[in-house]
């Protein structure tokens, strides 16, 4: 038989919590963003990152860094 205690299951969290907000951002920003993700988790530009990806030159397409800037690609495009 399992128990829990409800008390530590509901309001367990602290008064000053608050859920992570939303935020609309623009093309320029959403490039910008994948240029500088691209630059720290791979070592080159979004540009670079992105034709790569696209073109199937990227052979490590199942790397979590990889798969964190692919995300990015359609923040920077219209």
């Amino acid at each position: 038989m399992v128990t829990t205690n409800r008390r530590t299951r509901r309001g367990s969290r602290p008064e000053t919590y608050r859920p992570p907000q939303s935020k609309w951002i623009t093309k320029e920003e959403g490039v910008e963003l994948l240029d500088r993700q691209a630059r720290k988790y791979l070592g080159m530009s979004g540009p670079e990152f992105r034709d790569k990806y696209r073109s199937g030159e990227l052979t490590d397409n199942d790397h979590p860094e990889v798969t964190r800037v692919s995300f990015l690609i359609q923040l920077a495009e219209d």
